[in-house]
């Protein structure tokens, strides 16, 4: 309790004993400084009395921020937890999902380009061994029809000089 209630109590009681007094005794000026003292001490009561509220909110308000930060502190490290049980999910789902594009690569994409290379080789042999044949029988026709060959080769050579003579 704040002295100031105390102490304004006491005065508007001695203030009313005072009035009293003065009424008994027909003594106007005490009966008048009693009035003061009771109005004085009606005051300071008052002013006790907000004291006490304005400390008593205060109070209330350092206890509301306390438990405010308390939960704001609960709340962090409940959010910690969150983003610290995401990471752990998130880098699982990371590894898991690795294996998985291992094991892609192991059973699809490795025989599937293995497969392609062998396709491609393939493809290579039997263009060589055209290419070849085409040759060889090229070769024959040359020796058995030269001049047939210089003919055509005179032709191809004159198509191409016109081609390109055209265009210079």
């Amino acid at each position: 309790m704040d002295e100031n209630k105390i102490e304004g109590t006491a005065r508007n009681l001695g203030g009313k004993a005072e009035e009293a007094t003065g009424k008994l005794t027909g003594d106007a000026k005490t009966q008048a400084e009693g009035k003061a003292d009771q109005f004085s001490g009606k005051a300071q009561k008052t002013y006790g009395d907000a004291k006490e509220a304005a400390s008593d909110a205060a109070d209330g308000a350092k206890e509301g921020a306390a438990k405010l930060s308390e939960k704001a502190g609960e709340g962090y490290d409940q959010a910690k937890a969150a983003v610290s049980d995401a990471a752990e999910g998130a880098t699982g789902e990371i590894a898991r999902l690795r294996a998985q594009v291992e094991e892609l690569m192991r059973e699809r994409v490795k025989p599937a380009l293995n497969d392609a290379a062998h396709k491609a080789s393939d493809y290579a042999h039997q263009a060589r061994d055209t290419i070849g044949e085409k040759a060889g029988q090229a070769g024959e026709t040359i020796k058995e029809r030269p001049l047939l060959s210089l003919a055509i080769i005179g032709v191809v050579g004159f198509v191409i000089g016109r081609l390109t003579s055209d265009r210079l």
